[in-house]
């Protein structure tokens, strides 16, 4: 008897959008091994394949909730979060309601419609009214973090002459984003981050590291990954604020571990959260736990 994944892709298979993919997808794999849009290909392909069983947490007539894999961006390039989700539930009307960098993992919401896609970003923005969602993100950060340390006000800016990262993977350019050292001149661009100490613990060289859990009260490009490496602990893994070539894994370190908001239809208050990814599981057990400080997402340490 076919999987589930199985008889989803076959219920879609001869949907335009599905075609388009699998045109794609075929492109892709006679590019060389290694190739990020041959990797890109392949990182797509699971997450149509776990979609039903692996990736939606939450779903209804408005929304869908997902466990965001790393390795998609949220949306654009040739497949992003937005476009694997149109095609698995063959609709050209579902977008992301925020984003999430590549690497970033966890929860991460979309609308069904332009109408719900409006009613919950502005869930999301202080612009349009009162900013009712939460997002919380676990990060793992290089040092020993103080456990008084409660959050970090501060601008964010461009530093200088704009600095280019080439991503191979979508052909184009991204920028760096860096703590702006005089920010008098850029107060729409001020960042606000609440910081927690869950944990400090030691890997087996003896390096320190801190779990937290961070809460975004704005949100800036890349405002965690940057706030960490300016207050002196860059994530574990992250390519772009203070790689470091020991780190055993490629990719930041962060998940975006819960989120809270009020239903479209009902305003009741519900929480979604998003197991760790994996690779973020076997790093934490094989930290030794040196200090813990009664939060209650001590829960992914067990």
């Amino acid at each position: 008897m076919p999987s589930s994944s199985e008889q989803n892709r076959h219920r879609h298979s001869s949907h335009p959008l599905r075609k388009r993919f699998d045109a794609w997808y075929q492109q892709q794999m006679y590019l060389p091994a290694g190739h990020p849009r041959k990797l890109a290909a392949s990182t797509a392909l699971s997450f149509l394949d776990r979609f039903s069983t692996g990736v939606v947490l939450y779903e209804d007539p408005d929304i869908i909730v997902i466990n965001k894999p790393a390795g998609l961006p949220s949306h654009g390039s040739d497949y992003g979060v937005s476009e694997l989700v149109q095609v698995a539930r063959a609709s050209s009307d579902i977008h992301v309601v925020h984003r999430l960098d590549r690497d970033t993992t966890g929860v991460l919401m979309l609308g069904k419609s332009r109408e719900a896609r409006g009613a919950m970003a502005s869930q999301f923005d202080r612009t349009q009214g009162e900013k009712t969602a939460v997002k919380t993100y676990l990060a793992l950060a290089r040092g020993e973090w103080d456990p008084v340390l409660r959050g970090f006000i501060g601008p964010l800016e461009v530093g200088g002459k704009l600095v280019r990262v080439v991503d191979p993977t979508e052909d184009a350019e991204r920028r760096e984003v860096r703590i702006q050292a005089n920010g008098k001149r850029l107060e729409e661009k001020m960042s606000s981050t609440g910081i927690h100490v869950v944990a400090h613990l030691r890997d087996n060289n003896g390096q320190m590291w801190s779990l937290l859990a961070i809460d975004l009260y704005t949100g800036r490009t890349h405002q965690i990954r940057v706030t960490a490496d300016y207050l002196g602990g860059s994530l574990m893994g992250d390519p772009q604020y203070g790689p470091d070539a020991t780190d055993p894994v490629s990719g930041q370190m962060l998940h975006a571990y819960s989120l809270t908001i009020n239903m479209p239809q009902t305003g009741e208050r519900k929480t979604f959260k998003a197991s760790l990814p994996k690779d973020f599981q076997r790093i934490l057990r094989g930290l030794k736990r040196v200090r813990t400080f009664g939060s209650p997402y001590e829960e992914v340490l067990v």
